[in-house]
Order: C-alpha cells, then structure tokens, then sequence
C-alpha cells in the first residue's frame, strides 16, 4: 500500500506542480495585460486632456487678442464671459493631469487670475464701463503669457512627450508644492474655419432651391454636365436635408470622382475627385488670381449668378476658395460655395453647394443708415484700417445684418470687424491667421 501511495505521489505532485506553474503563468500573462490595458488606458487620458487644454489655451489667446480691437460694450462683455468660460474649463482639464506631468502651479495661476480678471472687467462693462487704459495694458500682458502656455503645452504634444505613467502618492505630494515667485520665469500682471462664415447654416429647408423634381436619368445628364468628361453611374440615393442622386465614375484622367444632383431642381450638390498632385504651394499673386478667375468661369458657366471669392486655403496640389454671391455691391457671405482647384492643371475637382442651396434667395436689403465714416468711428482705435466693404452677414441661421466690414491690422495681426449699418452696433470680431497653405479666419 505504501507503495502504491508513493507511486501516486511520484507521479501526481510533478503534475500538480506542473499545473500549477501553468495556472501562474496565465495569471501572471493576464494581470501584465491588464496592467498594459491601464497603462494605456491612463496614457490616452492624458493625451485627452493634454489636447483639450492646448484647444482651451489657443481660444483663450485668440479671445484675447479680439479684445484688444474690441470697440463696443456688447462685443466687449461677450469676449470676457467666454475668457471667463475658457477660464473654467481649463481648470478642470488640468484637474485629469498628474502635477508631476506639467507646471500645473503656473498654467492654475494663469487661467485663474485671468478668468477672474476678466469676470470683474465684464461686470464693469455691463454696468456700462469700458475696460481703462490700464486694463487694456493687463489684458495684453496676459495675451503674451497666454501666447507662451500655449506653445508649450503644444510643444508637449507635437513631441509627443506626455508621460504614460501614473504617478505614486509620494511623488504626486512631491510635485504638488507651489514654486516660490522667484522659480516662475513667467511675470503674470498684478492686478489676459475655413474663411468667416463658412460653416453650413443648415435651415428648416433649402431656400435655394426651385424647379420640378427630377429623375435619376435626368439626374444623371446634369451629373455628366457638371463633371466634363466623366463617366458616371448611379450609385445610390441621399435623402438627407436636401435629398440628392449619388453617382460615381472616373475622370477624363482617369481619377475616381462622386458627384451628388439634387433631386428638386437637379441642381449640384456635391462633387470630389482628386488633384493631379502636382504644385502644392501657396501659388504667387498672379498664380493665385487666375485660380480665382478660373473658379468664377466655373461657377458663372454652371448658372450662379454675381460671385466673389473671400477666403482660400492651399494644401495637397489644390486650393479651396469659397465664393460668396453678391446682391447690389452687397456681399452675402451665407450664400457660400466651395471650390477646390487643382493648382497645376486649374481644373475644378471638387464643388460643395450646400451653403448656397440652403440660403440663395433675393434679399430685402436695408438701406443703411449710418455712413462709412460714422461707421468708422466705431472701430477700435487700434486698428489701422485697410479696406472696408458692405455685407450681409450671418448672426444666427434665421438672423442676418447688414454691415461694413473693416478689415486692417493691429500691429502685425490682421482683423475683421463688422458694424452694423442701421445701428452702428459692432456685431462681429474675426482674427486673421496668416500662414503658407492661405487664411484662416477665427
């Protein structure tokens, strides 16, 4: 019997043994997973909020700079509630990130101080108060500050240098001590889309759209007139807020295209292809202009009416260059259509008429009444005007003002500014970004 027990033994305690260490393995092999699993987890979390507090910061520097052509009390107190806003948000981000991973102390003091700054100064303007000389002065030291934040928290990001560690309780109480005044390098103030109105202003319905509906050949015919050259078949049906015919093929050069025809009117839609990837820089004032011109061919070719181009934008071998529809001199910048240009070729390979069929109609225009000049007198004295031009713009999606548009400069950075030309209130304030690829309005 003993025999038989140490034979079972012999045999059953390797196995067991065995088992075991298979069992420890797969544990081991899942709790490193699982700790992989956290520690990715924890690294896009932090990247998360790394972005938004870079997207936090770069508003809250644009905002800032407005304020310095900001020339009306309404305009004003808008831009300190959102500073006050962005303030608060900010704040929060950086509640999500280890001390130890960023200078949490100064970017606190920043967008505290500032969002508290600006809290007073509207308070101040809604009691009828503009900020004083001295407020300005802070304001604009706070940009600068804001300026550079910015830049480092994108620095981090661009480098791709967020830590993927949590941080242990020690090195977090560590961390977390606030700096003298005399480790900050930062000296704070004692006490800172596409062009404008190219998002689609999508309405109850499509005010530019008339005529009977048609069918899928029918359809498919303006398709082919509207992309010369192409061969096309139907592909499907859109029956979004303008429900369309959806046809796809290739090019003369043999590129894919889609081309999308309303079925009320037939009228375009959508179309993309894709450019010959040649030339992809910015093109020179000459080069640039018969881009223009060669978008206006297109569009008067196709049945728009009076266009204008406003706002371009260079990248991958095109352009895209939004034309909005003139009424009298008066700009309508909500009847917007988008073309994308190819840069070598200056063929038209991709059209987006979706702004101008939502809001093409004969407008009521008033007459105004304030002239240029008084109007003038509203704009900030820091800016240097450089052109002014009358145009209808969008408040909301129902609300449109006429207005002089101001544009000019405040040093070295460019501004829109709009007053409105029965009221004289100043409705809008862009921020010009210059840059290789075209304008980006803010």
């Amino acid at each position: 019997m003993n025999k038989k027990i140490k034979k079972i033994l012999a045999i059953g305690v390797p196995i067991l043994l065995f088992t075991a260490l298979i069992i420890s393995s797969f544990w081991g092999f899942g709790q490193k997973a699982l700790a992989d699993t956290y520690r990715e987890s924890t690294r896009a979390s932090y990247k998360r909020a790394f972005i938004e507090l870079s997207e936090n910061l770069d508003e809250m520097e644009a905002t800032l700079s407005k304020l310095t052509v900001a020339g009306s009390k309404y305009q004003t107190a808008l831009l300190l509630d959102d500073i006050w806003r962005l303030s608060g948000a900010s704040v929060t981000v950086m509640a999500q990130i280890p001390s130890s991973h960023i200078d949490t102390y100064e970017l606190n003091s920043f967008v505290v101080r500032c969002g508290d700054y600006a809290r007073e100064l509207m308070k101040s303007v809604i009691s009828g108060k503009m900020p004083s000389e001295r407020d300005v002065e802070q304001l604009a030291q706070l940009h600068n500050v804001c300026i550079k934040l910015r830049d480092d928290v994108s620095a981090k990001i661009a480098s791709e240098s967020i830590p993927s560690e949590p941080i242990t309780n020690e090195e977090y109480f560590t961390a977390s001590q606030a700096p003298k005044d005399n480790d900050s390098e930062l000296k704070f103030p004692t006490l800172i889309y596409d062009g404008a109105f190219s998002e689609s202003n999508e309405r109850a319905e499509a005010r530019g759209l008339t005529g009977s509906d048609v069918s899928a050949d029918e359809a498919l015919q303006k398709a082919l007139e509207y992309a010369q050259g192409a061969t096309l078949s139907l592909a499907g049906e859109s029956n979004g807020s303008i429900p369309a015919y959806d046809f796809s093929g290739t090019t003369s050069a043999g590129m894919d295209i889609d081309v999308s025809v309303t079925k009320t009117g037939g009228k375009l839609l959508w179309l993309m292809s894709s450019s010959s990837g040649g030339e992809s820089q910015r093109p020179d004032e000459d080069g640039a202009a018969k881009l223009r011109d060669a978008g206006l061919e297109y569009l008067s070719a196709h049945g728009y009416g009076s266009m204008t181009s406003t706002y371009a934008q260079y990248y991958a071998g095109c352009v895209l260059i939004n034309y909005a529809a003139m009424q009298d001199d008066v700009i309508l910048y909500s009847d917007l259509v988008k073309l994308w240009i190819d840069i070598d070729t200056g063929e038209i390979i991709g059209v987006d008429a979706r702004n101008y069929l939502f809001s093409h109609i004969v407008r009521d225009l008033p007459e105004p009444e304030i002239s240029e000049g008084e109007a003038r007198e509203m704009v900030s004295k820091n800016l240097s005007v450089e052109s002014i031009k009358l145009a209808y713009i969008p408040l909301t999606i129902q609300t449109e003002r006429l207005c002089y548009e101001f544009k000019g400069k405040c040093g070295e950075q460019s501004y829109i500014i709009y007053i409105d030309a029965v009221s004289g209130e100043e409705c809008k304030i862009f921020k010009i970004i210059d840059s290789d690829q075209g304008q980006l309005v803010i």
